[in-house]
């Protein structure tokens, strides 16, 4: 199958240098940006979701080490952080010719739920429409909303045929250290230590829960940085998620 809507969530760990803090792999990134263009420039409509990676990650992994937990007055610097990741991807992406758009989520969601009508609008005129995890405020509270989450809402919301998390392992990395042909049930997947850099949402076993909740009608694939328009073209690369929700 050939996907003619996407929703990508390009993993923290792919987009930006995860043990630097506030720093873009440009590398991967302009991989990546080549591959979207390719896709786009052709008539494909995409959506995409950045991770936090040593940006909105970092800054939450150090005031939780400094005082244990959120607050509302904490919400501008993480926003802000994600907003630097956000618009230097906006940036790179209009030079590679991509007719992005930024869509902070602190403008579209409170806390519990999202209004995606931005989004669906800029992916009907032919943009492509680029949000990530952020802080929400709240009543006296902030609430990291997560990216992973937005990508499987986003897919839901704007029907998409296929979602994609895109992450560094090439796939969901089994318990002999080769990667998952497929995957239905996060019991699966061995827990093999703690990646360096910064995590604050919960790494690969929070991805693939918030993956198995994609509509069943939906593509899922965790896939490498090199594999999206292979994924887009319907090769079976990385894992396949089997997805079990039904709406």
């Amino acid at each position: 199958m050939t996907c003619k809507t996407v929703v990508a969530k390009l993993g923290g760990s792919v987009i930006t240098v995860k043990d630097s803090p506030e720093t873009i792999n440009w590398d991967s990134l302009d991989l990546l940006l080549d591959q979207i263009s390719g896709f786009t420039g052709s008539g494909g409509k995409m959506a995409l979701v950045l991770g936090g990676g040593s940006f909105g990650h970092y800054v939450v992994s150090s005031i939780l080490s400094k005082r244990g937990s959120l607050s509302i007055e904490d919400a501008p610097s993480i926003q802000l952080s994600m907003m630097k990741l956000g618009l230097a991807f906006l940036h790179r992406a209009v030079e590679k010719g991509i007719r992005a758009t930024l869509h902070p989520p602190h403008t579209f969601c409170s806390v519990g739920s999202c209004s995606f009508e931005p989004l669906a609008r800029d992916l009907e005129a032919g943009l492509t429409p680029v949000t990530y995890g952020d802080a929400v405020p709240g009543t006296g509270s902030v609430s990291i909303v997560s990216g992973d989450d937005l990508a499987v809402e986003i897919s839901r919301r704007l029907s998409a045929e296929c979602l994609f998390f895109v992450v560094d392992t090439g796939g969901v990395i089994g318990a002999d250290g080769s990667v998952l042909v497929e995957l239905d049930n996060v019991g699966l997947v061995e827990n093999r230590g703690r990646r360096k850099g910064w995590d604050v949402t919960g790494g690969m076993s929070r991805k693939i829960k918030a993956a198995l909740q994609a509509p069943r009608t939906t593509l899922v694939r965790i896939i490498g940085t090199s594999d999206l328009l292979s994924a887009i073209r319907g090769k079976p690369v990385g894992t396949l998620v089997k997805a079990r929700s039904e709406g």
